[in-house]
């Protein structure tokens, strides 16, 4: 009698997922992220197509998502750093029956769109929590970066931030750069 073993590795993959992200592959934070999923998804035997646009661009985010759905995958995971831009075609998907996780950015607006959970981190505590460990170390003045223009969480957690510092004196400058370049 011969006894065979197949690794899960050996296998097909199981099912495809997509990821789409508002964040590009080529920023060290984005690559890092597009290396776990990998990494999970080959754990699990699952196939991973992600996509991002070439720039933070909420249109070509959405396009991005609707060219997903079109695809029937078992499961998309989405970045909703717009909402306005974003929440219809990630309805559309939950809509069209495939399941929808929301990651990194959209703690406000995954059970809006119909997603099933938020992976990620409260903008709004976080932008808080901050605020007063800088006020105990005795920072009163903050230059808060936002990166990613169209990005609302950015906004919400250096809004955040502001309030926790203006409560104990201090005051936040907000610098908006250009991410990509």
């Amino acid at each position: 009698t011969e006894i065979y073993t197949l690794s899960l590795h050996d296998a097909l993959p199981i099912f495809t997922v997509d990821m789409v992200t508002h964040g590009q592959a080529f920023d060290p934070f984005w690559a890092l992220v597009q290396k776990g999923a990998r990494a999970a998804a080959n754990d699990f035997n699952v196939n991973l197509v992600y996509h991002s646009p070439s720039t933070t661009d909420p249109q070509a985010e959405a396009s991005l998502i609707n060219q997903a759905a079109a695809r029937h995958p078992k499961g998309l995971v989405v970045t909703i750093p717009d909402a306005a831009v974003l929440s219809g075609p990630v309805k559309q998907a939950t809509s069209a029956g495939i399941p929808v996780i929301v990651m990194n950015v959209g703690v406000s607006v995954y059970q809006n769109v119909g997603a099933l959970t938020f992976v990620g981190q409260d903008e709004n505590a976080a932008g808080q929590e901050a605020g007063r460990e800088m006020a105990d170390a005795g920072v009163t003045k903050a230059l808060c970066v936002i990166h990613e223009e169209q990005n609302q969480a950015l906004v919400d957690r250096d809004a955040e931030v502001a309030e926790a510092l203006a409560a104990r004196g201090g005051s936040v400058t907000v610098l908006h750069v250009n991410g990509a370049q």
